[in-house]
């Protein structure tokens, strides 16, 4: 019944409001962003955006355009005067006032106010790049009448070809945004070639099905580098970015020693659905994701223009994905509501080499988490180490010497190894049960009054689970129903994810009725009745009597908050739950820090599991010892009979009830099962 659990329908976590942002939440929340230094106001300062958002009283773009512009003129034009004078205050001012014109443009530069902020967006990029040691190139090729233009950059002193990552843009931030980041690779050897994916920034084609082909022209760019060596050159792709990072990884594979993809679009992002229920009113997305959407394709104006034009962009529909591929890092955010996990779960699955997958399971779009994982930490500890691993020279000298310049912070994050050292079996936590066990029967056996003695050790790790469940499930609870923004959906799917539980919790009912009663476990056990405490069991006998509706559901109101942890009571526990993460949900955006502090909370819990399960082996030799002390060797044999049946019944349960339901939802159960094989084996033990 608890695996079954797993398989509940996970929609509501993106369900999202239809309503874009009103301005005044806009330049609420944008402050917000600015404070804790989350997209897209990462490197702005909080005051710059309070000064320019003073001057903002509607959505009307070129109001927003012109107010970020007035407040990065001062810094612009202090940054020019002090350019000879104050080389480093210059560069400082040219970086805020790039920040400032970037944000003017956001999310695209869709009116005349927000293309000439762009245009100074550019300006004040390329003064701050005048700064660069070594030098930024600007390169422009030729391409079908026009012309591609990157931001070079190769590593200083470098003695021969060197590897190259080939950067391509999101939706709405720009090669001027990669190519900052992109400087911290420049140490380890590697250089960098960024370019506007197509429809955005500078790019000379719009989006569409053979697009990539502006890539593959780069990549022919490339080879004529007498500098770069043309066999080690990878790719670096964020969000629609990634999409082309994972499409050149299938079509030029040959070219390409490896692509990272964060968030990439498969197939599912494509589909009408996800675009009506998920993207258009995104409150991830800070404001107008879709119209940005819609502006890097051709002759696309609606959204019934954009659910047309979209599905042709799948790579299952284009019949792309299975195919051969480059190696690829590949990371997420289980909690994306902009690309879903289901997409990144099915590259995983797809082609022909192993994958390196780095998923948050708390992360939002790219795998951010706002104070944990931000941008410049993902990027720094986990995209970089693995591509400067992924274009390491082919002579395992030369790729030690580069992997001796990793910090021990990215050393850890290169989880690309093709050969990771195990865990020794004697450190395995399954394996130590075991042998507790084992030890267990052999004092049971041997010196049966000392192992009775044994009992607390079982029974202190017992209580050490349960003081903790109330605690895992009101947090998971909690934290799940407050991260959902539509409370009629959040409703809907609670009342399909009851059916569903009563349906299958009543099939594994029939099941284990039907198994019990044919196969009489608990028969042979060498125990005396008469020596059996009755009292230990009258509260089970007291819960078991009939109950009518109403003290049912009087039952599951606790007397006091308080009263409900106590108790360790699960449906009262729920219940708080339940009407605590519907309140955080409806409170939005100023119960976000509660909502935080819970998510961190929850983190904390299960790490106190983690330190919990240390004293498994110990429980495990306690209830064991005390199990032979008592009863003898005999009662192994129908103990063992017993474990038997339970686990063919789960087994009987899992293959038939739960893998008709995954192959229903078109999910490979026994793909499932072997992904969690350590967990099934500690369950075993």
């Amino acid at each position: 019944m608890a695996v079954a659990l797993l398989f509940l329908p996970t929609a509501a976590s993106s369900a999202q409001e239809h309503a874009e942002r009103t301005i005044d939440e806009i330049k609420t929340e944008a402050i917000h962003r600015a404070e804790v230094g989350q997209y897209p106001l990462i490197g702005l300062d909080p005051g710059d955006v309070r000064e320019a958002l003073n001057s903002v009283d509607t959505r009307d773009k070129d109001e927003w355009a012109g107010a970020f512009m007035g407040v990065a003129d001062r810094y612009m034009n202090e940054g020019k005067a002090l350019e000879k004078s104050d080389p480093a205050k210059a560069n400082a001012d040219y970086i805020r006032a790039w920040r400032l014109y970037s944000f003017g443009r956001w999310p695209i530069p869709a009116s005349p106010g927000k293309q000439r902020s762009y245009e100074k967006a550019l300006e004040a990029f390329r003064a701050h790049a005048r700064f660069f040691d070594p030098p930024m190139e600007i390169v422009k090729i030729p391409f079908e009448g026009k012309e591609i233009i990157g931001y070079l950059r190769l590593p200083k002193n470098a003695t021969g070809p060197v590897p190259l990552v080939l950067a391509v843009n999101g939706l709405d931030s720009r090669k001027e945004d990669l190519t900052e980041s992109f400087s911290a690779i420049l140490p380890f050897g590697v250089g960098y070639l960024a370019v506007d994916g197509p429809g955005t920034g500078q790019n000379p084609i719009k989006v569409s099905e053979n697009a990539d082909r502006m890539l593959s022209r780069v990549l022919d760019y490339i080879a004529t580098r007498p500098e770069i060596d043309k066999n080690r050159v990878a790719m670096h792709g964020v969000s629609w970015g990634a999409y082309w990072a994972t499409k050149m990884a299938i079509v030029e594979r040959d070219r390409l020693k490896g692509a990272s993809a964060q968030s990439p679009p498969v197939d599912t992002f494509f589909q009408k659905d996800f675009l009506m229920n998920s993207l258009i009113g995104n409150r991830e997305y800070l404001f107008d994701q879709v119209p940005a959407l819609m502006a890097i394709f051709d002759n696309v104006h609606t959204v019934d223009e954009m659910a047309e034009a979209l599905p042709k962009m799948s790579l299952v529909k284009q019949g792309l994905l299975g195919k051969p591929m480059a190696p690829m890092l590949i990371l997420a955010g289980v909690k994306d509501t902009q690309v879903p996990i289901s997409d990144i779960y099915l590259l995983l699955n797809s082609g022909d080499v192993p994958k390196t997958g780095w998923v948050n399971p708390l992360g939002g779009h790219l795998g951010r988490q706002v104070g944990i994982w931000p941008d410049p930490r993902i990027f720094k500890e986990v995209i970089i180490p693995w591509l400067v691993h992924t274009l390491q020279p082919e002579n395992a000298a030369e790729a030690d010497k580069v992997l001796k310049t990793l910090t021990p912070a990215q050393a850890v994050s290169t989880d690309a190894r093709p050969a990771p050292r195990k865990t020794p079996f004697y450190r395995v936590l399954w394996v130590q049960v075991l042998v507790a066990m084992v030890l267990a029967i052999v004092l049971g056996y041997v010196d049966p009054a000392r192992a009775i003695s044994m009992k607390p050790l079982g029974d202190a790790f017992i209580r050490m689970i349960t003081m903790i469940i109330t605690l895992i499930i009101f947090c998971t609870v909690v934290s799940g129903i407050a991260g959902m923004e539509n409370l009629k959906k959040v409703g809907r799917v609670g009342g399909l994810a009851l059916l569903y539980f009563e349906i299958v919790s009543t099939l594994a009912l029939l099941i284990g009725l039907i198994i019990g009663n044919v196969v009489h476990p608990g028969s042979g056990f060498n125990v005396n009745v008469a020596t059996l405490d009755a009292k230990s069991v009258a509260d089970y006998a007291g819960q078991a009597k009939t109950q009518s509706v109403t003290e049912f559901l009087m039952h599951i109101i606790p007397t006091t908050v308080v009263d409900a942890f106590a108790k360790g009571d699960i449906l009262e526990v729920v219940f708080i739950a339940l009407l605590f993460g519907f309140a955080l949900s409806a409170a939005g955006a100023r119960a976000k820090p509660l909502v935080e502090l819970i998510e961190s909370l929850t983190h904390v819990v299960f790490r106190i599991v983690s330190i919990l399960m240390i004293f498994a082996p110990i429980g495990a030799f306690g209830a064991m010892a005390y199990t032979v002390g008592k009863f003898g060797l005999a009662s192994l044999g129908p103990l063992a009979k017993l474990v038997v049946t339970f686990w063919l019944t789960s087994m009987l349960f899992v293959v038939l009830v739960l893998g008709s339901i995954a192959w229903v939802a078109r999910f490979n159960i026994f793909r499932f099962l072997a992904y969690i094989k350590e967990e099934i084996l500690l369950v075993l033990a």
